[in-house]
């Protein structure tokens, strides 16, 4: 769905096992600016610092909790001497519950500013920031998620029934075409 924060990048990271079933990591991720310069000319992303991301997971017998956080700077550059840099900061929480047999609930909610590179649907797309009514850039705000129930007909054989939902507040200074809302 597209409001699920699926992303692999390059990444230095610190593990620590907590004790029985917790956990948490700390990462320096390789960063990746994505700003939608609306009708202006397409200037160089400038990313001056790593993504730093934290996280926690609880697991247990009946499923596990898992929470993080992302900050980040987004920018651009005209490679001229001019540039603008915004920081950019969410957080997710996520989940598997075990129901019945193999059958789980599984959800995801995610939320921040100058995130959308995370998320599946906008990555790749110009999702972290835009440019407002001045032509200042301006963090993009945005939130998503989805919910989804799987059931296991045998070994071989599972369904998944999902809803997903993700909402980008666009900037004044975005084309009328920039993404607004997907459900999935």
């Amino acid at each position: 769905p597209g409001g699920a924060v699926f992303l692999f990048t390059p990444q230095l990271r610190f593990s620590k096992n907590l004790g029985e079933g917790t956990n948490v990591a700390f990462a320096l991720e390789r960063p990746a600016a994505e700003i939608d310069y609306g009708a202006g000319p397409a200037l160089e992303a400038n990313t001056p610092m790593p993504d730093i991301v934290a996280r926690a997971r609880w697991e247990a017998e009946g499923g596990h909790l898992q929470i993080g956080a992302l900050a980040r700077q987004v920018g651009w550059s005209d490679g001229a001497g001019q540039d603008d840099t915004v920081t950019g900061m969410g957080g997710s929480i996520s989940g598997v519950v075990k129901t019945v047999g193999d059958d789980s609930i599984q959800f995801s909610l995610t939320g921040g500013e100058g995130i959308g590179h995370y998320y599946s649907d906008l990555n790749g797309g110009t999702s972290d920031a835009g440019f407002d009514a001045n032509g200042d850039l301006e963090a993009l705000p945005s939130a998503g998620g989805f919910i989804a129930y799987q059931h296991f007909w045998n070994d071989k054989w599972n369904t998944a029934l999902v809803y997903g939902n993700l909402q980008v507040d666009n900037s004044a200074g975005q084309l009328g075409s920039a993404l607004h809302k997907d459900e999935y």
